[in-house]
């Protein structure tokens, strides 16, 4: 997926918020929370970190999975506040799930996109040299005639 610079740092600003999903499970609040946000650029790195108030959990399993949908990397924490970090390399839809020890798992989505920089039209450009030129044909076409008269 490419996305211009504009759309993309415009997306950006919108979801500049870290993504959060919470559950409740067994009366104990488990969440994952990703960040940057959802948008992030090709090779960026990407910050998981799961918190729960349940104090059995003793361990976090991270697995980040590609968009072919194969787990890429797995990463045991194993003191709170849990946390991973990984680079995600290509472009398309991730996916990251935090298995607790106690087999409660959240799941968060993330975007990874390329910015290609494509000039706006060059139109002011064109005009500042073309205006020029114009003018000094016009000039020249204008001397003509009135020479040939």
């Amino acid at each position: 997926m490419i996305v211009t610079k504009k759309v993309f740092m415009a997306v950006l600003a919108i979801s500049s918020l870290a993504f959060i999903t919470p559950v409740i499970a067994a009366g104990y609040y488990y969440q994952l929370q990703i960040s940057p946000s959802t948008l992030v650029l090709v090779n960026t790195p990407v910050t998981a970190t799961a918190t729960t108030d349940d104090s059995s959990i003793v361990k976090v399993v991270f697995k980040w999975v590609n968009p072919s949908g194969v787990i890429e990397r797995t990463f045991e924490d194993s003191s709170p506040p849990f946390r991973d970090e990984h680079s995600l390399d290509e472009v398309d839809d991730w996916e990251v799930i935090a298995v607790f020890s106690n087999g409660v798992s959240k799941r968060a989505s993330i975007t990874v996109v390329i910015t290609a920089v494509i000039p706006e039209l060059p139109l002011g450009s064109i005009v500042a040299v073309a205006m020029p030129l114009l003018a000094a044909i016009s000039v020249s076409k204008m001397r003509r005639l009135k020479t040939i008269r």
